[in-house]
């Protein structure tokens, strides 16, 4: 007997309707800011917590290596933890879908709407291409290249312990990084 959340039809939906009503409210308040529905929304979906969101309908824990990503540059330049998730998370969808493609295809289909038709690269490009549109339209800085170089590799493999990796190699962990800065 299986008693995880990953062909859970309410956990996945449960993802799937926090991601689609934030990414609706968020274009809602593109045009108002002061739409009460959008904000009141947006405010809802704040109360739960990231991981409440990313592992709904996941059974394994790889969603904890998104805030690896994010970790180094918050400590290498001390920046605050959602301004280096906005880039980490771009960074670590493309280099968890050679991992977890079904997880992403999902994302990316039944959240953003992107067609299923697509292989997989194509996909992951589409899905990341319209969340940086996304972010951008909305003034979230998706480089973090203003604080400097990206840190260099013997400094991103002290400041991660084994299990901050997952799946990832030391070399994919790092490419995601690097990728914050606009780097590989």
């Amino acid at each position: 007997m299986d008693l995880g959340n990953h062909q859970n039809e309410i956990a996945k939906g449960f993802a799937g309707t926090v991601l689609k009503t934030l990414l609706k409210s968020l274009q809602i308040l593109q045009k108002d800011s002061q739409n009460e529905r959008a904000r009141e929304n947006i405010m809802w979906a704040s109360c739960v917590n990231t991981m409440g969101i990313f592992r709904s309908g996941v059974d394994c824990s790889y969603p904890w290596t998104v805030f690896s990503v994010g970790y180094v540059p918050r400590v290498a330049h001390g920046i605050s933890y959602r301004e280096a998730l906005v880039p980490a998370y771009i960074q670590w969808l493309k280099g968890v879908s050679k991992y977890h493609m079904e997880d992403i295809r999902m994302l990316f289909t039944e959240v953003l709407g992107i067609s299923a038709a697509l292989n997989d690269e194509a996909l992951v490009n589409s899905g990341c291409e319209m969340l940086k549109r996304i972010m951008e339209e909305s003034g979230v800085p998706l480089s973090l290249a203003a604080y400097g170089r990206c840190p260099a590799r013997e400094y991103v493999f002290r400041s991660l312990a084994e299990e901050d990796y997952g799946e990832f190699t030391q070399d994919e962990m790092y490419q995601m990084i690097a990728g914050c800065y606009g780097t590989k």
